[in-house]
């Protein structure tokens, strides 16, 4: 009997666990250029859906940061779960990006910036 009490325990946190993990905003991010230009705008596209299914109305932002500090841009939508934005890097060197919706990070990244 108690055997049987653990085995539906256990299952039911197994779900619990599985429904959690389902329920997690993903992101396809449009490959950026093969060269990236310092001071030059790089506009991108993100879809974002959660469960399979497009996230319309909210507000993506797309953060750079590099050493010297960071910079924050936010997705205008095109289209449902379709979101635009446009960035530009400042500087040359090595970039991080980190792609947020609502207080949710759901990608995170880095660039490179040649010289010009």
């Amino acid at each position: 009997m108690r055997l049987r009490a653990t085995a539906a325990v256990a299952l039911v946190a197994i779900s619990i666990v599985a429904a959690a993990l389902a329920d997690k905003t993903t992101v396809k991010l449009k490959k950026p250029a093969p060269v990236l230009v310092q001071s030059h705008t790089w506009t991108t596209l993100m879809q974002l859906s959660r469960r399979g299914r497009r996230l319309d109305g909210f507000r993506p932002v797309l953060e750079i940061e590099d050493q010297y500090g960071h910079r924050s841009y936010f997705g205008d939508e095109t289209s449902p779960g379709v979101y635009r934005v446009r960035v530009i890097f400042p500087r040359k060197g090595p970039w991080k990006y980190t792609i947020r919706v609502g207080t949710e990070t759901v990608k995170t990244g880095s660039m490179w910036v040649p010289p010009s």
